[in-house]
């Protein structure tokens, strides 16, 4: 028996490219991805920026509310103080107002009597120096006596309580008033420490226009 087999051609298969990416695509593809990964990082960034201003604005708007609540309850005027000191950030020695506490002088020693510890605005932002947008600090800027407290500042990477400071206040009353002139309407900025020679307002800037008769706030 003869037996017989038929051998049939295999199809050639196509060859697949193994080459993978060319150099200039993987550069072309990590281009893009930095690009967009630089501009993911500068939005984050602003809208930290914008929280840490913002929340700042809402705190002090909160504590002035407070403040007037406090002097009606305890029937006694409160006074709220910006406080204006000197660090040494970044090696230069600047001087702004970068933190407030509220006080009332005792009836008995005439001693200023801090109600809670000094509130620092959040790191790198200060009140904006230009009284046209800041002009609760065209009132008096008073140096501390001896009645007056002192208090935390930060000098050459340490803490230590200090009366090295100068401060601007307004007093709020029992009755609801308080001690700002009534024939205008009064303000602050917070902004960035880095904006803080700049004759304009930056957009990022947080303004609280304060109302003279009772000390409510509204935050632009």
């Amino acid at each position: 028996m003869t037996l017989s087999f038929q051998i049939t051609p295999r199809t050639a298969l196509p060859r697949r490219n193994s080459g993978g990416f060319t150099l200039i695509e993987l550069l072309t593809v990590l281009g893009v991805f930095s690009v967009l990964l630089g501009f993911s990082v500068l939005s984050l960034n602003g809208s930290l920026d914008n929280y840490r201003i913002s929340s700042t604005a809402a705190q002090v708007q909160s504590d002035l509310s407070y403040a007037a609540q406090y002097a009606s309850k305890s029937n006694a005027a409160v006074f709220f103080r910006f406080y204006r000191y000197r660090t040494d950030r970044d090696g230069r020695y600047r001087t702004w107002f970068r933190a407030y506490q509220l006080l009332q002088r005792d009836s008995s020693s005439g001693d200023m009597v801090p109600l809670g510890k000094v509130r620092f605005f959040e790191k790198g932002i200060v009140l904006h120096p230009d009284s046209q947008f800041s002009n609760l600090l065209e009132r008096p800027i008073l140096s501390p006596g001896e009645s007056d407290p002192a208090i935390p500042i930060g000098f050459r990477n340490y803490e230590t309580r200090s009366r090295a400071y100068e401060f601007c206040e307004l007093r709020l009353n029992p009755d609801g008033s308080t001690s700002l002139e009534k024939d205008r309407s009064w303000s602050i900025a917070l902004i960035f420490e880095n904006q803080a020679n700049d004759f304009r307002l930056p957009d990022s800037a947080r303004v609280l226009v304060i109302n003279s008769i009772t000390a409510a706030t509204r935050i632009y």
